[in-house]
């Protein structure tokens, strides 16, 4: 009896544990959305900051701006990435979102850049942010509207509330040595 109880609590650890591995976060959840809401207000961006650069310089000496570093360690990353990346995965996984949109809302042309990428609203992944209980796990549910007005909704289940948690298989090899000697 002993033995079968072992057994079933290392099956609900392994489950339990690559299913953590693979739901993203609410915090990721939330980044992607900002991600695929803003792709065509940072393409029209980026395109105008490559085409206008002489004026955002020029802007930038006259008001005593200085570019965040995390938006031109951004920009240099994003110089580096192939043609064939995905750009929407790669904005959700690394973009300095707060950070950029404190430096381009200081731009007088701002509102004219959302304008021309048919934005209202540049979105931050904390805009994306709302939860709910159900029955005893935590479920956030990420919701907003993209430009297009189409919803895009992502929940997340965890029975944690530590997002940094993350579980690397290779942990598993040691646990399953322990119990394959207890069950031979």
């Amino acid at each position: 009896m002993r033995l079968v109880q072992q057994a079933g609590f290392l099956y609900a650890l392994i489950v339990s544990a690559l299913s953590l591995q693979s739901t993203p976060t609410a915090s990721e959840a939330a980044r992607a959305s900002a991600a695929q809401a803003n792709l065509p207000f940072y393409t029209v961006c980026l395109a105008d900051i490559n085409t206008n650069m002489p004026a955002y310089s020029s802007y930038m000496v006259d008001n005593n701006m200085q570019l965040p570093q995390a938006v031109a360690n951004y920009y240099f990353h994003a110089v580096t990435l192939a043609s064939t990346a995905d750009l929407e995965a790669d904005i959700a996984s690394s973009f300095p979102f707060t950070e950029f949109q404190t430096f381009i809302t200081q731009f007088p042309w701002y509102n004219s850049l959302k304008q021309k990428a048919s934005v209202s609203t540049v979105y931050l992944p904390q805009d994306f942010m709302t939860s709910s209980t159900a029955t005893s796990d935590q479920e956030a549910t990420v919701t907003a509207e993209t430009t297009t007005g189409q919803t895009v909704s992502t929940t997340d289940h965890s029975t944690t509330k530590n997002e940094a948690f993350s579980i690397n298989p290779s942990f598993f090899v040691p646990i399953l040595a322990l119990f394959g000697a207890l069950l031979a």
